[in-house]
């Protein structure tokens, strides 16, 4: 057991959170209609396996892999296919899928663990949507059944604002969840890691994986902080891969039960969120926002999000829910009108990471940036909240120089774009650190990685 403890970081002190379980989001057979999301997709082209108003069972195949095909992206529910959402060049972004009331799936046999080889566990993942959440190191891409496996990570924590614990979807499903860890331990021998904050521990997971603990502020969570103390990328073909909990109770389901598992825990936060609707919910996987509007505040006054403030995506009453996300938060949009003197902050109720300007014990927040892109003032204030052992400033301008040479020693190898989310938010040039990290991982990955 490795204990990781980091002192860099930061808990931004969002006000709108509740912390509680309040069980279900939906009490009866709703939300009427649910989504497949490919939008997270960036390097993968899929082709369609379905065509609007086909019926389509839970489970049953709706999109593949071109360059895999045998990657399967399948239906979160039984219904009817009513609209293909598609974005720029016609790239597929979301199946959205009216959803019937007695719902029937897939056949699927359960496994007997004991006996399951290697290769049958990767032909399931494949043809059961597995495959379309498992993430591989490095560039943060897709996980290939022909990857030779250096380690396996589940992150059982959060740390991002908002972002609901993990243990309260383990509890409720601690016997998929540790079947889970048994499939995936027949991928690779003792190199399967679980990471648990240190007060949310449940020891018996240890009898199935390598059980580590972590504590300090965000991104304590992020998974590339728990590679680099473990098992640290030294070189591009290694392979790691990463799953959430959900992902593993996922695979404990489908392999124990023969069931796909349709839920997760959503919180539902923010100011713009009526306080007592506040809270942890469970609700069906690619649920629509709709499902979430009568929770509002005034919404025009907000900006609703799906996923948390710092990596989540903007989104109206007729989205769903992102793939991996698991918040729907409203934070309140700024006021039109100009203040006098704005610029000086003077008695301002604002946030400051960097305590530039005097702010109130209980600081507001809103969606104003305060500024706009400018050149890059001081590197130093990114690396107090990058843990890693990187410079943030020097590697994004090898990645906007196209040095990948020198991004790799950099240290692009071991990072993702959540890991940029926090030094993006204390910029104080505006610049948006995310989307140069994306764009050069992907970058990467098309032009160097041998995949």
């Amino acid at each position: 057991m490795v204990h990781i403890a980091i002192k860099k970081g930061l808990d931004i002190p969002l006000p709108g959170n509740v912390v509680e379980l309040r069980g279900n989001l939906n009490t009866s057979n709703s939300p009427k209609y649910l989504a497949l999301d490919l939008s997270y997709l960036v390097s993968t082209k899929c082709a369609l396996s379905i065509k609007e108003n086909d019926e389509v069972l839970l489970g049953q195949p709706l999109a593949f892999d071109k360059e895999l095909p045998d990657r399967k992206f399948v239906s979160p529910c039984h219904g009817k296919v009513i609209e293909i959402r598609r974005g720029e060049k016609r790239k597929l972004q979301s199946i959205i899928i009216e959803k019937f009331e007695n719902e029937k799936q897939v056949e699927v046999e359960p496994c007997d663990i004991d006996s399951v080889s290697k290769k049958e566990i990767l032909s399931r993942f494949l043809q059961y949507g597995i495959f379309s959440s498992i993430r591989s190191r490095p560039c943060n891409i897709l996980a290939h059944p022909s990857d030779k496996i250096d380690a396996i990570f589940v992150k059982a924590l959060e740390s991002a604002p908002f972002t609901p614990s993990p243990v309260f979807e383990i509890k409720a499903n601690l016997k998929s969840f540790q079947y889970g860890l048994q499939v995936l331990s027949n991928l690779t021998k003792n190199a399967l890691h679980v990471v648990m904050h240190e007060d949310e521990v449940i020891s018996s997971i240890s009898e199935y994986a390598i059980l580590h603990t972590a504590s300090g502020p965000h991104p304590i969570a992020n998974s590339s902080i728990h590679i680099d103390r473990i098992n640290p990328i030294e070189k591009a073909d290694m392979r790691v891969w990463t799953l959430s909990a959900h992902d593993v109770i996922c695979i404990g389901s489908l392999f124990h039960d023969g069931k796909f598992h349709t839920t997760k825990v959503v919180n539902v936060a923010g100011m713009g969120i009526l306080e007592d609707k506040r809270g942890c919910y469970f609700t069906r996987v690619g649920s629509s926002i709709d499902s979430f509007t009568s929770f509002l505040k005034e919404e025009d006054q907000y900006r609703i999000i799906s996923g948390n403030p710092l990596t989540g995506t903007e989104v109206t009453k007729n989205s769903f829910l992102g793939k991996f996300d698991t918040v729907f938060c409203a934070i309140k949009r700024p006021d039109k009108k100009n203040k006098l003197f704005h610029f000086l902050r003077l008695g301002s109720k604002s946030y400051s990471a960097t305590n530039t300007y005097f702010q109130s014990s209980n600081p507001k927040f809103d969606t104003l940036l305060h500024g706009e892109v400018r050149p890059f003032i001081d590197g130093s204030i990114y690396n107090k909240v990058m843990p890693l052992s990187i410079s943030v400033m020097h590697l994004i301008k090898a990645i906007l120089a196209n040095d990948f040479e020198k991004a790799v020693e950099l240290g692009l190898l071991e990072v993702d774009v959540e890991d940029f989310a926090l030094p993006e938010f204390v910029c104080p040039s505006k610049i948006p650190l995310m989307d140069i990290a994306r764009s050069g991982l992907q970058k990467y990955t098309e032009d160097y990685l041998q995949i």
